[in-house]
C-alpha cells in the first residue's frame, strides 16, 4: 500500500480527498461506526481545530511502532499539518453530517474555526 500512497501528493486538496474518501469514509472500519461513535470522534477533531496550539504535527510523525495498526507513508511530509485534519473534517461534514444532525449533534461548518 506504502508504494501506491507514494503516488500522491498529502498537499493536494483533491488527491488527499480521494485517498480520504476510499479508504475511509466509503471503504472500510468506518463503515461499522454508529453515530454515537462518529459525534464521539467529531467532538475531539472540533476540540483540536478550535485549539489555534493544537500540535497536529504531531499527530502525523510515524514513530515506526510495531502496534501500529494506521499508519501514513513515510515520505509523506505536510506542508501544513493542520490540513490534513480540516480535509478529514470536511469530508466528515459531507458524509456525516446529516446523519449527526438527525441524531441532534450540528457540526459547526470548518470555516467558523
Amino acid at each position: 500500500m506504502g508504494a501506491y500512497l507514494d503516488q500522491f501528493d498529502p498537499n493536494n486538496p483533491k488527491e488527499l480527498d480521494d485517498l480520504l474518501e476510499k479508504y475511509f469514509f466509503i471503504d472500510g472500519r468506518v463503515l461499522r461506526f454508529t453515530v454515537d461513535h462518529k459525534i464521539e470522534m467529531i467532538k475531539v477533531l472540533i476540540n483540536a481545530l478550535n485549539d489555534k496550539n493544537f500540535n497536529f504535527g504531531a499527530l502525523l510523525v510515524n514513530d515506526e511502532d510495531p502496534y501500529d495498526t494506521f499508519s501514513l507513508p513515510y515520505t509523506w511530509e505536510f506542508k501544513r499539518p493542520r490540513f490534513y485534519f480540516e480535509e478529514v473534517y470536511q469530508l466528515a461534514y459531507k458524509y456525516w453530517g446529516n446523519d449527526l444532525k438527525e441524531a441532534g449533534f450540528n457540526m459547526p461548518c470548518l470555516n467558523d474555526f
